[in-house]
């Protein structure tokens, strides 16, 4: 057993492992994959292990991301992927198949492989079974059911191994808890003991009364894993598709095995949507689709108008002696009517206006709606017919409020939305690169100017909507676009308002800092798709650009911000692409990132505000001058304490990345 422990340093090479040790997802990727020192070394530091269980790449790669200590490629993958009432259903090459999709997929946990049934009966046979494992898919670590010292003895010289007593699923004929006397604990802790010292790494106790199993957890050296076995054990293990609820109604699930999410109804809602979708013809939409280039469309228009009836009239040519009889005249009008139609409906398409909603009238509420009535700028390297069909939609921006004053504004000017550019600033934000790979940070880009905010040039005019917000309530769902920028206190009533504004198809977008605000909005988003309804995608964006109000519909906007998009779920992903394409078309500096990285930037977010407002209060300064090197140590001072609560909550927070 020795040699798997040397090989990556042993129990005492862990100094550079422990909470907090991976910064970001990034980092994950390049890590090297931990040591079953490492891990067993938790123990000895009293630091639990988590494990679950792990059947592809998917489920791989979730747990790997998730920061999970080990992945057990279990035999339950019989129930939970093939259907199968038994565990013993499975067989070794049944197993190895799945086992080496979850080593390709995990780069950072130690994988565990869970022998079959019928495998390992004699020492002779459990060493030729774990050697073919190892062999064909470099697994080093296996596990094995029952009281068997002798075999443990044997297999502990090829590969680590994990041995499970109480429940044991393979041979059991009933599922009641074990060790519920004292003779029945006492047994089980002998058990454990025979088998530690016979060279196991691990024990799993399964249904095990937890009293014994914190028993047998402080009289052994190795770490024990509790599965139904109480909080005593040193590591718990779960069934990923019990966690995740993937298995959908009428699955029997234990009492121990917790449900964090609820996929299944999720997954069949998204699938429902997407039928409902192709059905009613609302999908694929243009952003789903690719075109010709506009001369390239009239070409094809001209040829459908005169060359396509002569090809048709030469290939309806009835052959000699058929009777049918085919119109090539009609067929070619038809196809010509049909071309002209469409062309008509994108026509109507394109004068509809993208409609978007600013649900909150504060300064920044302001400022977007400034900035989505702007004009878009042709893209350099982009799709040139997509940038036409924007330009002739044209946007119309709302702002929802409560108020008065901003609506007198609205009537007073016409509509007349005046934003300045602070001095020192540039007029406009130039959009970052995505293909640089360049990174933006929320503390560097929010650099607010010193001297105060002394406005250059006269401003820029236009036009937006102000309204109530119980006239917006009744126009329905009607709006593309809803920009949440509202307090904090304000999120409750003011989502279920913008979802219930917002097409299904649309987007609903938040501007709101801090934590309590965002998980408000993703809670009201599930719990509307869980239920079935059809709430428009979530997409998030916070932002270090700020904007000060000289007057109702009158901002100034001061620095060069910068804005970090990112959805709610894989669902808002193409959504995020749409409005991280929009920004951009109007000069705003932004960066897209991976739906999953959205606990991260929030958090990132929120150590920059938790820096930035108390010390400009304290201190009497600009946010800019915050940036000075002389600061550099008390930000990170304040920074570091967010960074370790992320941390502990299983948030890959990069400090560097925010100071």
């Amino acid at each position: 057993m020795s040699s798997f422990y040397g090989a990556s340093g042993g129990d005492g090479d862990d100094s550079t492992w422990g909470p907090g040790a991976c910064t970001s997802l990034s980092q994950l990727h390049g890590m090297k994959r931990l040591t079953l020192g490492q891990v067993i070394g938790k123990k000895r530091r009293k630091e639990k292990i988590v494990m679950c269980t792990a059947y592809d790449m998917f489920t791989a790669r979730v747990a790997d991301d998730a920061l999970v200590d080990i992945q057990l490629v279990g035999d339950s993958l019989a129930n939970v992927v093939m259907g199968e009432p038994r565990t013993t259903a499975v067989d070794l090459d049944t197993m190895i198949l799945f086992a080496k999709l979850v080593q390709k997929g995990s780069r950072r946990s130690i994988v565990m492989f869970d022998l079959p049934y019928g495998t390992y009966n004699t020492p002779k046979e459990a060493v030729a079974t774990t050697v073919r494992v190892v062999q064909e898919t470099g697994i080093q670590l296996v596990k094995l059911e029952g009281y068997l010292p002798d075999v443990v003895r044997e297999v502990q010289r090829h590969a680590a191994v994990c041995c499970h007593i109480g429940l044991l699923p393979q041979t059991a004929t009933s599922f009641a808890s074990t060790g519920s006397t004292a003779a029945d604990a006492e047994r089980l802790l002998q058990q454990a003991v025979d088998l530690q010292e016979a060279g196991a790494s691990f024990l799993v106790l399964e249904m095990v009364c937890a009293e014994a199993a914190e028993l047998i957890s402080r009289n052994l050296r190795i770490p024990t894993i509790g599965i139904g076995a109480g909080a005593g054990c040193d590591g718990q293990v779960l069934v990923i598709h019990d966690m995740l609820g993937l298995c959908g109604p009428g699955t029997k699930v234990f009492k121990f095995a917790k449900r964090y999410a609820n996929l299944y109804d999720m997954a069949v809602s998204a699938v429902g949507t997407y039928r409902a979708e192709v059905v009613a013809g609302s999908f694929p939409k243009p952003c789903n689709s690719t075109f010709m280039k506009p001369a390239e469309s009239e070409k094809l228009s001209a040829i459908c108008s005169s060359g396509v009836r002569a090809a048709i009239d030469i290939k309806a040519l009835p052959s000699e002696g058929s009777t049918t009889d085919i119109s090539a005249s009609k067929t070619a009008k038809t196809c010509s009517a049909g071309l002209e139609s469409s062309s008509d409906s994108n026509e109507a398409d394109s004068r509809e206006p993208y409609k978007v909603c600013v649900w909150g009238g504060g300064r920044m509420g302001q400022l977007f709606a400034w900035i989505m009535a702007g004009s878009i700028s042709p893209p350099v390297n982009g799709d040139c017919a997509e940038w036409q069909r924007m330009q002739m939609r044209g946007t119309e921006v709302t702002i929802c409020t409560s108020r008065e004053d901003l609506i007198a504004a609205c009537v007073r000017k016409r509509g007349m939305l005046t934003a300045l550019q602070s001095a020192g600033a540039a007029s406009s934000a130039v959009p970052s690169d995505p293909e640089s790979g360049a990174k933006h940070s929320f503390m560097l880009t929010n650099e607010m100017v010193q001297g105060g905010c002394c406005a250059s040039g006269a401003g820029e005019q236009r036009r937006v909507n102000v309204i109530s917000r119980k006239a917006a309530e009744s126009l329905g769902r009607v709006f593309d676009l809803v920009i949440i920028a509202c307090n904090s206190g304000d999120t409750q009533p003011i989502a279920e308002c913008a979802f219930g504004v917002a097409r299904a198809e649309g987007i609903v977008a938040s501007l709101q800092n801090g934590l309590k605000a965002p998980r408000i909005l993703r809670a009201l988003h599930d719990r509307l798709l869980l239920s079935g309804g059809k709430p428009s995608p979530l997409v998030f964006m916070p932002t270090s650009l700020a904007a000060a109000e000289e007057e109702p519909l009158h901002v100034q906007k001061v620095g060069n911000g910068h804005v970090k998009i990112c959805g709610h779920m894989h669902r808002a992903s193409q959504k995020a692409e749409e409005l991280y394409a929009m920004l951009r078309a109007r000069g705003v500096s932004c960066e897209l990132l991976p739906w999953y990285k959205l606990d991260e930037i929030l958090w990132e977010k929120a150590a920059v505000n938790c820096c930035i407002n108390p010390l400009a209060a304290l201190l009497n300064c600009a946010n800019g001058q915050l940036v000075d090197p002389r600061m550099e140590l008390t930000r990170k001072l304040v920074v570091s304490e967010v960074v370790a609560v992320a941390r502990a909550k299983g948030i890959p927070l990069t400090f560097v990345c925010i100071i």
